[in-house]
């Protein structure tokens, strides 16, 4: 029998090769999936890494900040970092001022740091905002800081802000202090109605050596010749050259210059006509300038047509009354020229003084009496006087004006007396002598909201009185246009043509000495009282009423080269590409 033969098919072979190939592309395909899964865990890997990298940045910029005072200069405009390297990435910072586009100048002004964190491809940009922010333990903070001790002497201090020692604070002999107290070692006394704190720490003053360099740099300075010296004349016409004006006869007596009899010069004084004691000739003397306490002299020379004796008489009369000094009885031989003297160590009233009369009294009723070359002075301080006048941005009497009101006057180690005045502006006294003063009726202003009103850098006496700066006392317009009061609160009805308006003494703004500092009388400041040496407050009283615009916005010289630039919340945010 024949064998059949037999038939192969393919379909094995077909089916192995299938699962070949699907094995293959599942192969394949898992390869290519973790090549993408790989790929995209790099990637998002890059980011983060990128992410971490900007934030370093920001991180950096800000230490560098910190650690320079004077980064606006130093760092500038533009890119502060570029491609710096960060683990395995880098970073690139830049700097902005989004108030003026200039980060170099305004020290007060924000900055917006901007980095760039790179890996590989990836790519993530980071910003944030710095703006001022105070300095911890400004001596700014507080209404009054001194350096030293501070002591309270027999006086009433009333503040609404905190008055702080670098070292410590005392209330003596029956002193009253209102406000909170804080010093760094001891608080002394217990008259304190305010809460007491000893903190242990010192309060960050403006260095000493740099204080004043920006007011001195853009000041204008005031000559201390051109003020009126101390021994200035207070009687207005003592020589009769050229008329009898200011005098005047007290009862019934005739006055007339005489040109043929006469002690100096061209012509005297003559007082005929007299029946009485009581006729005599007399001039007022300028209220405005005469101080409670303060020491005068007198010389009068006389010439009696018959033998007297003879005394001037000086009336000071207040809401209080009257009182007067005296100089010597003085025997006057007849057609003799006679000194009339006297020294006056302590001369004191109460009360508001309205007038004060100077008269040249005879006991010879009959007999006439010629005067001349008559004097009254001031002979307190010996000190050059800054006074009766307006001082303001624009507004100098004594040379050329400052746009900013900064003016800086040169004591030399002499004194110098500022009293009946409205100050608008800065005044800087630089060496003053020991007798030096802020005196009686005087109205001072800051003229810009961020200036000082009044610096040191020696040792001053701040005495001011309860009465106002007047006008009509002055017989002058302290408030012409371009000179308002207020003079922050700017023009309009501020200002007027009249010499009426009276004004509070007080002194609105800063007040800084570099040296000890002294205030009694009745004053009041509005702002702030800085001391790198001790402070001390005398009696009466003082009032402090804090300004933190000093606080917010440092005048120059308070800063230490920079303010401090704080992060602002909620300002970090990214940036899209």
């Amino acid at each position: 029998m024949a064998t059949k033969p037999i038939v192969r098919h393919g379909s094995i072979y077909i089916s192995v090769l299938g699962v070949s190939v699907l094995v293959l592309v599942i192969g394949l395909g898992a390869v290519i999936v973790g090549r993408v899964q790989a790929r995209t865990a790099a990637t998002a890997n890059d980011f983060a890494e990128a992410r971490i990298c900007a934030r370093s940045g920001l991180e950096l910029a800000m230490l560098a900040v910190y650690n320079d005072p004077y980064w606006r200069r130093n760092r500038g405009n533009g890119v502060w970092f570029s491609a710096t390297p960060s683990g395995m990435g880098a970073f690139s910072v830049s700097a902005s001022d989004p108030t003026d586009a200039d980060v170099t100048i305004g020290e007060n002004n924000p900055v917006i740091l901007t980095s760039t964190g790179t890996k590989g491809s990836a790519r993530y940009i980071l910003s944030m905002r710095m703006e001022v922010g105070p300095r911890t333990g400004s001596c700014l903070e507080a209404s009054m800081c001194s350096g030293k001790d501070l002591t309270v002497a027999g006086a009433t201090l009333g503040s609404d802000q905190t008055i702080r020692s670098n070292t410590t604070v005392s209330a003596t002999g029956g002193a009253t202090v209102t406000a909170s107290v804080e010093a760094c070692t001891d608080i002394l006394g217990a008259t304190y109605a305010g809460t007491k704190t000893i903190t242990g720490l010192t309060s960050t003053l403006p260095d000493p050596a740099t204080v004043l360099d920006y007011y001195t740099a853009n000041g204008t300075a005031i000559p201390y010749s051109a003020l009126r010296q101390a021994d200035a004349e207070l009687i207005a016409n003592g020589s009769f050259e050229i008329s009898t004006s200011g005098w005047y006869a007290q009862s019934g007596c005739t006055l007339s210059r005489n040109l043929l009899l006469m002690k100096d010069g061209l012509a005297s004084l003559r007082v005929s006509n007299r029946d009485s004691i009581n006729d005599a000739a007399a001039t007022d003397l300028p209220v405005s300038r005469m101080v409670s306490g303060h020491a005068y002299t007198l010389l009068c020379p006389v010439y009696s047509a018959r033998a007297a004796t003879m005394r001037v008489r000086i009336t000071f009369t207040t809401t209080n009354g009257a009182t007067s000094i005296v100089s010597a009885l003085t025997p006057v031989p007849q057609n003799t020229w006679t000194n009339l003297e006297g020294s006056f160590p302590a001369v004191t009233w109460t009360g508001t003084l309205t007038q004060v009369t100077l008269s040249v009294e005879s006991n010879a009723p009959t007999s006439d009496y010629t005067i001349d070359a008559v004097s009254f002075r001031d002979t307190t301080h010996g000190a050059a006087y800054l006074l009766e006048g307006l001082l303001a941005p624009g507004v100098n009497p004594y040379g050329a004006p400052n746009a900013r009101g900064i003016y800086v006057i040169n004591c030399g180690g002499r004194n110098v007396i500022v009293t009946d005045t409205r100050i608008v502006g800065t005044l800087v006294m630089l060496n003053p002598g020991a007798s030096s003063s802020l005196l009686g009726a005087v109205c001072m202003e800051a003229a810009a909201a961020n200036l000082p009103a009044f610096m040191t850098d020696g040792k001053v006496l701040i005495r001011l009185s309860s009465t106002g700066l007047s006008e009509s006392s002055l017989g002058m317009n302290l408030n012409p246009p371009g000179s308002p009061y207020p003079y922050q609160a700017g023009a309009g009805t501020f200002t007027n043509a009249t010499a009426t308006d009276s004004y509070p003494t007080s002194i609105s703004g800063l007040v800084y000495a570099k040296d000890d500092l002294t205030i009694d009388g009745n004053t009041t400041i509005n702002g702030v009282v800085v001391g790198n040496g001790a402070i001390t407050v005398g009696s009466t009283s003082l009032t402090l009423r804090y300004n933190n615009f000093y606080l917010n916005n440092p005048p120059p010289g308070f800063t230490r080269g920079t303010v401090v630039m704080k992060p602002v919340p909620g300002t970090w945010q990214r940036v899209a590409n």
